[in-house]
């Protein structure tokens, strides 16, 4: 059992690595041709096969003969040079033919002919399995007000902001996060493929994704008021009120599909973790915008969700009813909501979360919105951990 397991454990791994995958397809047609000599009857069905195959006219008669030939009835004497000229004519991509009928008929010769195209393209295969995640670039943020936090002026706060951001959107596990940032380096390695590596590595190239959405963002003004708060085991503290815009445009179509502003109240001494709150407050309404949490699953009670929420969030949750349509611009509207059930998540990981049923009686499949957000870390205690006191962004609407 133990060698079974490994046997499939490596090939698990196998799949999962980068290459170069190589197919060669072979396609088949035939021909027929009239001559007054077999060469001259082998040339005629050579070009009408030639034309099936690839798609362009081919002169008959004496296309691919440019010399009198010998006739024999095999065509033993005649094979080789005309395939010789078929590579020619077709740079290299029919490979060879076949007489499969020779008649000899009042005036000449009747001949069918079979010829073969053989390919061979190349493709770089990306490692990991294909999904349907939305794809989604940061854009660097827009032109902020001057101020600081924590000895840190305002372009260092966003440039590490968005790093923040960026990490956070990549720990959801439900965007295909892309990078907009790294030119230089890229240019740099791109030279080097082109110019310095094996001919299949430029397989490589062409192979960039383009975006679903773009996310921006900026942060319009902070208040730091430095105070010694009654905490056992701190000194100092910072109690730090943030204001926040942001927005997430459609690409393709230029549409803002969620805009926010926020404002968050955060008691903290560390400059990491106030810019970590900030970032995971966009993200978690990034997603939920997005990707609305949804029931995967009722299991002992609980609603399971595969994304990953805050401990103590209650959540609203609703069955789709019907559908609602404006009667002004007779858009669809969105449908009508059923509530369902209020549940408050008690365990998370990185993929799932699990929340207890409070009230009513929630259902697989139902979309849920928050009523509040908890927070998954704890009061300061003698250990001397910091406290954060985030105040609950309302709302954080979906579309079904």
């Amino acid at each position: 059992m133990k060698k079974i397991l490994i046997i499939f454990l490596g090939l698990f791994l196998v799949s999962l690595n980068a290459k170069v995958v190589t197919t060669t397809s072979t396609k088949t047609a035939t021909g027929e041709g009239y001559g007054i000599t077999y060469s001259e009857a082998v040339d005629n069905a050579l070009a009408q096969a030639v034309t099936k195959l690839n798609g362009a006219y081919i002169k008959a008669s004496n296309s691919f003969s440019q010399t009198q030939l010998e006739s024999s009835a095999d065509g033993t004497n005649i094979n080789a040079l005309f395939n010789q000229k078929i590579s020619k004519a077709t740079n290299g991509r029919f490979s060879s033919f076949e007489v499969i009928e020779n008649t000899k008929t009042e005036d000449g010769f009747r001949v069918v002919v079979s010829i073969q195209k053989t390919a061979v393209s190349k493709k770089y295969e990306l490692a990991g399995m294909k999904n349907d995640r939305r794809k989604i670039i940061v854009a660097p943020a827009l032109s902020p007000n001057n101020f600081s936090l924590l000895g840190r002026d305002s372009e260092q706060i966003l440039r590490d902001l968005r790093f923040k951001i960026e990490s956070n959107i990549h720990k959801t596990r439900k965007f295909d996060l892309l990078d907009r940032q790294a030119g230089e380096a890229l240019a740099v390695e791109r030279d080097i493929i082109l110019n310095d590596a094996n001919k299949d590595e430029a397989l490589k190239l062409g192979q960039n994704l383009g975006t679903d959405y773009i996310l921006l963002y900026t942060i319009s003004d902070v208040n730091t008021i430095n105070k010694n708060y009654s905490i056992i085991g701190s000194g100092s503290s910072s109690k730090v009120s943030v204001s926040i815009n942001y927005q997430v445009i459609t690409f393709a179509t230029r549409q803002i599909r969620f805009a926010d502003s926020i404002s968050l109240d955060i008691k903290s001494k560390d400059y990491d973790s106030i810019l970590n709150d900030i970032a995971s407050t966009i993200v978690l309404n990034t997603q939920a915008a997005i990707y609305p949490p949804k029931i995967e699953k009722i299991s002992n009670n609980q609603a399971v969700f595969t994304q990953s929420l805050p401990i103590n969030t209650q959540l609203e949750c609703y069955k789709k009813g019907d559908k609602i349509y404006d009667s002004y611009t007779k858009e669809l509207n969105g449908y009508e909501e059923i509530f369902s059930a209020l549940v408050q998540v008690t365990n998370a990981n990185a993929k799932t979360s699990y929340a207890k049923i409070l009230e009513g009686n929630a259902n697989k499949g139902d979309i849920c919105r928050f009523k509040n957000i908890g927070n998954n870390s704890t009061s300061n205690d003698a250990n001397g951990k910091d406290i954060k006191d985030i105040t609950p962004v309302q709302g954080g609407g979906f579309i079904f």
